[in-house]
């Protein structure tokens, strides 16, 4: 054992195994002193998967392994032998009983996450089989044609709605500039008029207050010819955190023990949407509520444990589970024959081939690629192509420019990297444009000054503020003071003394989990300069398909190709949950 738990020092000393996940092994052992290592070594897997969203670890990719990489001397059992020992152990159970450790059909898990997925499982399946009856009649072909259009580029949109109307969960999935937004905005008026959901009763929410003031923004104050239908509506988009009542501690104002006053909820971005709080969200929700969920099944999961709507989505694929799926493909935004389409496509699909191809023919326009071989020249490209444009940011800015327009100006340009350490990261983008102007501010001593960009850290509920928004610093009402303004879910403008904010870093760069949810009309795509877990197809297409227009990949080419071939697909078992319910 003392040879185990130096090797376990090893590999916490090389950052292979976290703190957190080493001193789990070390709980796991106070638990159970007689417990054999290799269930200790099962333990602390599953931990530090679940540190990287993983709810579950499936034994077989670390059997016979050198577990924490070849300079760490620890070698995991061959499986049959492991799944022996966990058996035995009185750590482990099979989800029947309440053990620290949960495993089923050759995977780990930590007893939470299994509790979790079981939970989702039950919620999801009881309510699709629940019987509809609010409905007071379906919308006709006609109506479905006068509303959507009789085209082929909107017959998925037909189909969506009838999707919604026959079941109480529905999912419309498909990438951006498919329509998801505007295909639940003509579907509300359809709902209301059709079934008993009252528009007063219509709640919208989203995992951030970006995209809760995108959605408000896209399903309400573009309703054109519907804007009628929506007057009775309240529109209200919130963070899901907020919908629910969030309090300080982590406790929720609703939930199982008391339901949100609802027949109808839209979550958009719901693929941002973690394990717990999707618990938490279904739990809430009276029994004959309906759900629309809106997101992409191919964008990045999110950052904490689970993968739900991928997760929902393939269960409705292969009829496991009961829910509608309505995916959306024709894109309004791009067009099908768009560059930008064309390699969100290919790498989607793994095809590094397809990959090298498109950026072969595509080195200008709307797609193009900076090879970026080194530090000197990643500090070239900087200074050149993006320093101009957040000085003119600064500028404006300290000129007087109104709020509104240093915003807009903002959302021209989206600087996006796959690392937030390292070199050619958001660490590094940020130090060097942060050093640049600061230089140039009148305010020069100051952390902060005119026209930087700000992210927000962490959550203040009580000012309205959360780990994620961008507001942008602007001078105060004196001389020497200076403010953060964000723009208000109401489309206010909200202005807070910089000593009043939750904690905040520069936000000249973001990575790509930050970014889902967001567009710009150019996108700045950095990856790291060499090969690293973090990449896949997944986070790639996520980072390009933030552009409305254009995209500039940097970088080494044979990284981004490697990274399209590879996937960030998590181990889940929620169709397993549901076969067996």
């Amino acid at each position: 054992m003392a040879e185990f738990w130096s090797a376990m020092r090893a590999a916490r000393r090389s950052r292979a195994l976290s703190d957190v996940s080493y001193y789990f092994a070390d709980l796991l052992t106070r638990l159970n002193p007689a417990a054999c290592e290799p269930v200790i070594l099962a333990g602390a897997l599953a931990a530090e998967r679940a540190l990287s969203g993983e709810i579950r670890v499936e034994l077989s990719r670390f059997s016979g392994q050198a577990v924490f990489g070849d300079e760490v001397d620890l070698l995991s059992p061959l499986a049959e032998d492991w799944h022996r020992m966990l058996d035995d152990s009185p750590l482990v159970g099979d989800g029947t009983q309440k053990t620290i450790l949960v495993k089923t059909q050759g995977s780990l898990y930590l007893h939470r996450y299994f509790d979790l997925e079981r939970r989702l499982a039950r919620l999801l399946v009881d309510r699709s089989i629940r019987p509809m009856q609010d409905v007071k009649r379906v919308p006709s072909l006609t109506t479905l044609h006068a509303v959507f259009g009789d085209d082929e580029n909107t017959q998925s949109q037909r189909e969506a709605a009838r999707i919604v109307f026959d079941h109480r969960i529905a999912i419309i999935s498909g990438g951006p500039g498919t329509g998801k937004t505007a295909t639940v905005r003509r579907i509300l008026p359809l709902m209301w008029s059709h079934t008993s959901v009252l528009p007063e009763r219509t709640l919208l929410c989203a995992p951030t207050g970006k995209a809760a003031a995108r959605l408000r923004e896209t399903l309400v104050d573009h309703a054109g010819d519907d804007t009628e239908s929506f007057r009775a509506f309240p529109a209200n988009a919130v963070t899901i955190h907020r919908l629910l009542g969030w309090q300080p501690g982590g406790a929720f104002r609703y939930g199982a023990h008391r339901r949100l006053p609802c027949d109808l909820v839209i979550i958009d971005e719901a693929s941002m949407v973690d394990l717990a709080l999707m618990v938490r969200l279904f739990e809430a929700l009276p029994d004959d509520a309906r759900v629309i969920l809106l997101g992409d099944r191919d964008q990045l999961a999110s950052v904490e444990a689970g993968a739900v709507l991928g997760d929902m989505c393939r269960a409705a694929d292969s009829g496991i589970w009961a829910g509608g799926m309505a995916p959306l493909s024709h894109n309004w935004r791009f067009g099908s024959d768009s560059p930008i389409a064309h390699l969100a496509r290919v790498i989607c699909s793994g095809d590094a081939t397809g990959v090298s191809k498109t950026l072969a023919e595509q080195n200008e326009g709307s797609v193009s690629f900076l090879d970026v071989a080194d530090d000197e020249r990643f500090n070239f490209y900087l200074n050149e192509r993006l320093y101009p444009f957040f000085e003119s940011l600064m500028d404006a800015s300290g000129a007087g420019a109104p709020v509104e327009e240093q915003f807009s100006r903002l959302g021209e340009v989206m600087v996006i990297c796959a690392h937030r350490h390292g070199p050619q990261s958001v660490q590094a983008v940020n130090a060097y444009m942060v050093e640049r102007l600061r230089r140039r501010s009148k305010q020069s001593s100051f952390s902060a000054f005119p026209g930087m960009p700000v992210m927000l850290t962490r959550n203040d509920p009580g000012l309205g503020l959360f780990n994620g928004d961008i507001g942008i610093v602007v001078s105060g009402a004196t001389s020497s003071g200076l403010q953060a303004v964000f723009p208000g879910l109401d489309g206010k403008v909200m202005r807070y003394s910089l000593n009043r904010l939750p904690e905040y870093e520069p936000a000249y760069a973001i990575t790509t989990h930050k970014a889902q949810g967001s567009q710009a009309r150019r996108v700045f795509f950095i990856l790291p300069a060499k090969n690293s877990r973090v990449l896949s197809k997944e986070l790639i297409y996520t980072g390009i398909t933030r552009a409305r227009e254009s995209v500039e990949i940097w970088g080494d080419p044979e990284v981004l190709i490697s990274a399209a071939t590879k996937s960030a697909a998590r181990p889940t078992g929620l169709s397993e949950q549901m076969q067996c319910l």
